[in-house]
C-alpha cells in the first residue's frame, strides 16, 4: 500500500505535537483541522483514509466534532491519540466512533505503525467479505471480570453444542491469562501467538495449530505466557475468524475481561455476544456501564445477557433484569462445589457431571436452539 493519507484533528495548542507524532514516510497529512463546527464540511470532502484527533482529555466539542464527521462518512479508519488511556476517554472515544485508541508514550515510529494497521485493518473490512461455506455463527462469550463463570459459559456451550451434533471451535481469546487448556486438561499447547507469528493464515495453517478434545471440540489456545499477547493482533483475528468460518458451524470466543483492540475486534466480528453477569451490585453495576459502551458501538442487537451463579437471595432475577434493562436468555443456577470439581480436574462439567443443575440449564438452552 501507498501513503496513507490522514487528517489530523487537534486544538491549537496540540497541532505542533500531532505534526510531530504524524511525521514519517508511509503518512501523508492531507490537512490539520482544529475539532470546530466551522471545520466539519472541509473535514467531510477531504479524501482521506484515516483520521487522527489528539486529545488530552476528549472535550465535548471534541467528541462532537469526530461525532458529526464519524456520521456524514463513516469509511475512514478513526484513531484518537492521548496522554493517559483512562476509562473516561475510552468510553468517550468508543460513544463517537473511535475504533483504536494510542497513547503519546508509545513513541513517534510505533504510533505510526499502529495507524497504518488499523487503517489497513478498516479498509479490508470494507472492500471484502468473509466466504462461507458453512451456515456458521461466531458467538463471544464476554464479561466485564475475571471469576464471573465467562470460561466455564464458554467451555460447557461449546460442548453441548458439539454433543448436538454441531461441528464447533473454541478460541480462547483471553490472551494474557486464558485458561481453556486448564478447564479442558489439554497437554499439547500449539497457541493462537504461534499461529500468529505464521506467514500464511491459510485453512491449512490454522488447521495445523488447533488442539481436538475428547469431547469433539477443537480448542485453540491462548499464548503461555502473557508478553505474547502483543503477537496478536486485531488483523490476525479478522483472518483466523475468516478461515474458522468456512469450516465450523459455530465458533465460539472466551474473550477477555477488557475491551482492549484485540476484544473489540472479536465482538465486532461475531454474530452474537453472550454477555456474563452474576447478582453482584458491583459485578451489575460495571455490567450496566460497559453495555452502555457496547450500545454505543452499535452491538445492541447482538447482546444476549447470562446470569450466572442464579439464586442469590438477595439479589434476584427480577432485580437483575430491572437493573440492567435485560432479560436473561439463560439463567445458570449456583452450583459452585461441582463447578470448582470440574474445573479442578480439567473436565467440563458438562461431561463430569451431566445431570447437575448448570449442566441441565446450559443443555436446555442449546437444546431449544437460537444460540
Amino acid at each position: 500500500m501507498g501513503q496513507l493519507k490522514v487528517l489530523a484533528v487537534s486544538s491549537k495548542e496540540n497541532a505542533g505535537i500531532l505534526e510531530n507524532l504524524l511525521e514519517c514516510e508511509y503518512l501523508n497529512r492531507m490537512a490539520a483541522l482544529q475539532p470546530i463546527p466551522k471545520n466539519l464540511e472541509r473535514a467531510a470532502s477531504l479524501p482521506v483514509d484515516a483520521v487522527v484527533l489528539y486529545s488530552t482529555e476528549m472535550t465535548e466539542a471534541e467528541c462532537g466534532f469526530v461525532e458529526q464527521l464519524y456520521l456524514s462518512r463513516g469509511e475512514p479508519a478513526f484513531l484518537l491519540i492521548c496522554e493517559n488511556a483512562e476509562a473516561g476517554i475510552l468510553s468517550r472515544a468508543m460513544r463517537c466512533g473511535i475504533t483504536r485508541v494510542l497513547t503519546a508514550d508509545m513513541g513517534q515510529e510505533r504510533i505510526c505503525r499502529e495507524i497504518e494497521e488499523e487503517t489497513e485493518r478498516i479498509l479490508r473490512r470494507r472492500n471484502s467479505a468473509p466466504v462461507r461455506e458453512y451456515d456458521s455463527r461466531v458467538i463471544a462469550v464476554f464479561s466485564t471480570k475475571g471469576g464471573s463463570g465467562k470460561t466455564t459459559v464458554a467451555v460447557n456451550l461449546s460442548v453441548a453444542l458439539r454433543a448436538s451434533g454441531k461441528k464447533v471451535v473454541l478460541v480462547d481469546m483471553d490472551l494474557q491469562f486464558g485458561d481453556v487448556g486448564v478447564f479442558m486438561n489439554l497437554s499439547r499447547r500449539d497457541t493462537i501467538s504461534d499461529l500468529a507469528s505464521e506467514d500464511n493464515l491459510n485453512p491449512s495453517t490454522v488447521n495445523g495449530f488447533l488442539c481436538p478434545h475428547r469431547s469433539g471440540v477443537d480448542i485453540l489456545c491462548a499464548p503461555v505466557s502473557p508478553e505474547l499477547a502483543e503477537l496478536v493482533k486485531p488483523m490476525h483475528i479478522e483472518k483466523i475468524l475468516s478461515v474458522l468460518r468456512a469450516e465450523y458451524d459455530y465458533v465460539v470466543l472466551d474473550t477477555a475481561p477488557i475491551l482492549d483492540d484485540n476484544t473489540l475486534t472479536a465482538l465486532e466480528q461475531s454474530d452474537t455476544i453472550y454477555f456474563v453477569t452474576t447478582p453482584e451490585i458491583p459485578t451489575l453495576k460495571n455490567t450496566r456501564i460497559c453495555m452502555g459502551i457496547l450500545k454505543a458501538l452499535n452491538y445492541a442487537d447482538k447482546l444476549r445477557l447470562v446470569l450466572n451463579r442464579d439464586g442469590d437471595p438477595y439479589v434476584s432475577k427480577k432485580d437483575v433484569k430491572n437493573s440492567l434493562e435485560l432479560e436473561p436468555v439463560l439463567c445458570i443456577p449456583n452450583d459452585s462445589r461441582r463447578a470448582s470439581a470440574a474445573i479442578n480436574r480439567g473436565i467440563p462439567i458438562i461431561t463430569a457431571s451431566p445431570r447437575s443443575k448448570i449442566s441441565v440449564s446450559i443443555s436446555k438452552f442449546v437444546k431449544k436452539g437460537g444460540v
